[in-house]
């Protein structure tokens, strides 16, 4: 969904803003709503790991998003989609501090190519057959003569 999209439709920009406010945890609470839905918020909890009283004390907009999540399971996953990768640009960017040169040229290297492309390989192309050179006609597609 585009920015221009979200400008449109105001619903789009609420459900982007409660999902952009979950932690690691609470999207892990609301995924374990969604794919249970006769789960109490006790059942949710225990089935990650947490201490229920934990999901009780959170914010409404955890409450908020299980439901957005629950109505539009698309929805929910681009905004998950979305934190992630956030937190793998991160994770990249992190390395560029690694005491490790090797790991910093990598990382450096992935970034400078998702911004700019990768560099362009020269390639060594045989322009002969079985050792023997060819040749052939020439034609100037560009010639404004059209001869």
């Amino acid at each position: 969904m585009t920015r221009e999209n979200n400008k449109k439709n105001p619903r789009n920009q609420h459900t982007d803003g409660v999902f952009a406010q979950l932690s690691d945890k609470q999207w892990r609470f609301v995924t374990a709503m969604v794919e249970n839905p006769s789960f109490s918020k006790k059942d949710a909890a225990t089935y990650i790991g947490l201490v229920p009283d934990t999901a009780y004390r959170w914010p409404s907009y955890v409450n908020e998003a299980v439901e957005q999540a629950r109505r539009n399971v698309h929805d929910a996953a681009l905004a998950m989609r979305k934190q992630a990768v956030l937190k793998a640009v991160g994770v990249k960017l992190a390395l560029l501090n690694s005491d490790d040169e090797a790991i910093r040229s990598k990382a450096a290297s992935e970034i400078i190519e998702w911004e700019l492309g990768k560099a362009a390989t020269r390639a060594d192309i045989d322009i002969t057959s079985d050792g023997e050179r060819l040749t052939g006609l020439i034609i100037n597609l560009d010639d404004d003569d059209g001869d």
